[in-house]
Order: C-alpha cells, then sequence, then structure tokens
C-alpha cells in the first residue's frame, strides 16, 4: 500500500523519474520533437537495452525513458553526446563526494570529501602485502 492507504501504486518510485517525466512532456510541448518521434525512439531504446537482471520493470522503464531522452537531446542538437556524458560523469563524482544522508549536489562533483564524510572511518593508507609461500606446519607433512 502506498501512504494514503488506498493500495495503489505510486506514479514514480524515485524523484529524477517524474523529472524526466516532465522534460519529456516539456520539450514537445515546445516543439523539440513530435510524439511519433518519441515513440519511434523510445521504442528502439527499449528494444535495444531491455531490462537488466535483477532490475524491476520500472527500473528498466524508466532508464529506457531516460536513455531516449539523451537521444532526443543530441538528435535535436539541444547538447553534445559528450556534454551528456561529462555530465553524467559529474553527478557521479558528486555522489560519491556527498556525506550519507545529505541531498547530492553537481558542487560536490569537484573536490574532495566534505569534513563530515567519512566512508570507512579509517583514512590510513592501506598496504597489500604479496602471500609468501610457506613451509608446512611443525609436525605436518
Amino acid at each position: 500500500m502506498n501512504e494514503s492507504g488506498s493500495g495503489e501504486r505510486p506514479g514514480f518510485a524515485e524523484p529524477w523519474q517524474a523529472q524526466a517525466f516532465a522534460c519529456v512532456h516539456q520539450l514537445s510541448d515546445r516543439g523539440l520533437f513530435t510524439w511519433h518521434e518519441w515513440t519511434e525512439v523510445f521504442g528502439a531504446q527499449i528494444a535495444d537495452h531491455p531490462q537488466m537482471a535483477g532490475e524491476t520493470v520500472e527500473q528498466a522503464y524508466y532508464r529506457q525513458w531516460l536513455g531516449a531522452l539523451e537521444t532526443i537531446l543530441v538528435r535535436g542538437e539541444v547538447c553534445a553526446e559528450a556534454d551528456l556524458t561529462a555530465t553524467a560523469e559529474r553527478w557521479h563524482r558528486a555522489y560519491l563526494n556527498t556525506p550519507h544522508g545529505e541531498p547530492v549536489e553537481l558542487d560536490n562533483a569537484e573536490g574532495v570529501c566534505a569534513p563530515r564524510h567519512d566512508h570507512h572511518g579509517n583514512r590510513q593508507p592501506v598496504a597489500v602485502i604479496p602471500a609468501r609461500v610457506r613451509g608446512p606446519v611443525d609436525g605436518q607433512r
């Protein structure tokens, strides 16, 4: 059941899904593409990038939706594919540099982890020592 207790599933599991959905509608309303173009691109995205192992149907759907949106943006020359890739990489770095429980902000992409951000509680370098082959333990052969 959802929070209202009605038993209906929510429309979006994550805020980004609603944002991607709304973005597509706004861009179409502004004439960047027609719904016929959208259905062709979205259909191709679904065919080329099917649901992955461990992924729910909804997760696959919105991953495909986002992929189709990126394709439309590049085809419409709204942005270059390299710009999309660079921005995705910046968001990934921002995610890694954001303290647990804090909102991920693109400003966190550059620089080091925030002072309160501690992944493991140990800031000491880790040394890897190669294994040594030992002889049999005393009394065992």
